[in-house]
Parts: structure tokens; C-alpha cells; sequence
């Protein structure tokens, strides 16, 4: 059966894309694929002292799939059928390749809403999966969430 794909960050705005999710998968009775990528940021033209690039690469090493895990417990909470993915590199390409892999019936991704300076700044990996996927890609705002916890939110987008 193809699988719903779903990719989160652990971060607070991911977390209407890990509800939906769920609630597509629980709803379709789909499996449900829940993956994150990691890459080390961005450290300025390569001026980053090499022990500081470690220092990140082994956090995110550690902490990628614990928010994979996170998810997955929530989902199979719900009796959803779930496999997890932690991969390395450019997350779009990463979760476009996994989607396409798998035969994903659909990909369900959170959106920062950073507004069009930061996005330009640090990329919208929401923007680019649903540029680039071969299959329907579900944006999954961080409006609600980030509304409850700042209302200022609503305010600056």
C-alpha cells in the first residue's frame, strides 16, 4: 500500500503537519512514513571551526531520531501502521526521493512562515518539496500553533 510521507523537523510549527498526518493516515488507512533530514547549516563560506561542525553533526546524529520516534509513537497510538527514516543531506531532494521511492501517495509537510526575508535567507523546504514532488503535498501551517503561543504571529506574516 502506498504510504502517506510524512516530514518533520521535531519543531513546534511541524507539529499541524505530524496531526494531519496521522489523521490522513487514520482516516485512508494508509501507512504512514515518518522521516526527518539532516544536513549541518549553513556556517558561514565555510569558516566554521571544525569542531563546532562536529559538535552539530553529532547532535543532529542523536537527536534526528528521537523526533522521528516521537512521531511514530503518536501515530501508532492512533493504530496507524508506521516506519521511520532519518536521512542526511538536502531535505528537499531527501524527502522528494523518499516520496518518489516509496510511490507516496502523498507528502505532508509543516511550513514555518517566516515571511519572505528568512525564507529567502534559509530556504523554504515546504516551498521546494511542493515545487519539486512527483505526488500531492499537503502544507500543514504553523498558524494555529505559533498564533497560541505569540499572537503577534497573525500580525507579521
Amino acid at each position: 500500500m502506498r504510504p502517506i510521507v510524512l516530514a518533520t523537523d521535531g519543531s513546534p510549527s511541524a507539529e499541524p503537519a505530524v496531526q494531519r498526518a496521522i489523521e490522513l493516515a487514520t482516516e485512508t488507512h494508509a501507512p504512514l512514513l515518518v522521516m526527518s533530514v539532516w544536513d549541518i547549516p549553513y556556517t558561514g563560506l565555510g569558516y566554521a571551526p571544525l569542531p563546532l561542525v562536529i559538535d552539530v553533526q553529532a547532535e543532529m546524529v542523536e537527536r534526528a531520531p528521537k523526533i522521528v520516534e516521537a512521531a511514530a509513537l503518536r501515530a501508532r497510538a492512533a493504530g496507524v501502521t508506521v516506519e521511520t527514516a532519518v536521512r542526511r543531506g538536502f531535505p528537499v531532494d531527501e524527502i522528494c526521493r523518499v516520496a518518489e521511492e516509496r510511490n507516496a501517495r502523498m507528502i505532508v509537510i509543516g511550513s514555518h512562515h517566516w515571511g519572505r526575508v528568512r525564507s529567502v535567507l534559509h530556504g523554504s523546504v515546504s516551498q521546494g518539496v511542493v515545487q519539486a514532488a512527483h505526488c500531492p503535498v499537503i502544507v500543514a501551517p504553523a498558524f494555529e500553533a505559533e498564533a497560541k503561543a505569540d499572537p503577534r504571529v497573525l500580525t507579521e506574516v
